[in-house]
């Protein structure tokens, strides 16, 4: 499958460039909350709530320190339009707080599924900007996707467990003339409690600053739940 051979290589090339720029490395927990509701003429709204924690933090050339610290809190919103069977646009807003400040980030979206008989294999291209203190703004075009397979079946029923995994790349820029790549992986285990809501529980790992000497790589343990009305 195209999808598996692409995470494989993509974790294999990143060992390498982990090994060469001595990451920072820390490890926190991203709980995670999405309520979702649809709308006349294919139109659909999602809100969600979402924090980073961090519990453990090592810069590069320093010793590790377990430490809490709460990273920040995002408030957002999409709306979605279906363009197709599988397939459609959306625009959300997010309100971030982080370190006492606010930021703002609007987003644009295209996403399409394809069912395959075992799987179900999903795909978005996104833009978004971040306006912050200070006049700053961030830019990002990121693509994901990610593979879900029943554990059980050729399908995901209510009461059954499930595998999802995810891979994504953005590319970062700003105001100030830093640039970035990130890559993201995240394996998670979903459990469908009803035909409205899921429950997902894994690692989403994180590298950024990979072309820089001290590169950082950020693991969380996800925790979310998503309904819909």
């Amino acid at each position: 499958m195209n999808f598996y051979k692409l995470t494989l290589l993509n974790l294999l090339g990143m060992l390498p460039l982990l090994g060469f720029a001595q990451p920072s490395v820390s490890f926190g927990v991203l709980p995670k909350f999405s309520l979702s509701y649809k709308l006349p003429k294919g139109f659909k709204v999602a809100h969600s709530l979402e924090n980073r924690q961090f519990f453990y933090t090592k810069i590069h050339g320093t010793q590790g320190v377990f430490e809490h610290s709460n990273v920040l809190t995002d408030f957002a919103t999409t709306l979605t339009k279906a363009t197709g069977a599988r397939s459609g646009i959306g625009i959300g807003y997010t309100l971030r707080v982080r370190d006492g400040e606010l930021y703002h980030r609007i987003a644009q979206q295209f996403y399409w599924t394809k069912k395959y008989e075992t799987f179900r294999l999903s795909n978005r291209i996104a833009l978004d900007q971040t306006f912050g203190p200070e006049n700053s703004i961030q830019l990002r075009a990121h693509y994901r996707a990610s593979v879900e397979l029943p554990l059980s079946g050729s399908r995901i029923d209510p009461n059954e467990f499930y595998l999802k995994l995810s891979n994504e790349y953005l590319g970062i820029t700003n105001n100030k003339g830093s640039n970035d790549l990130e890559i993201r992986f995240a394996p998670l285990l979903g459990y469908k409690l009803s035909l409205k809501s899921k429950f997902e529980f894994g690692f989403d790992s994180r590298i950024s600053k990979l072309f820089e000497e001290n590169s950082s790589l950020s693991t969380w343990v996800d925790i979310g739940f998503f309904t819909s009305l």
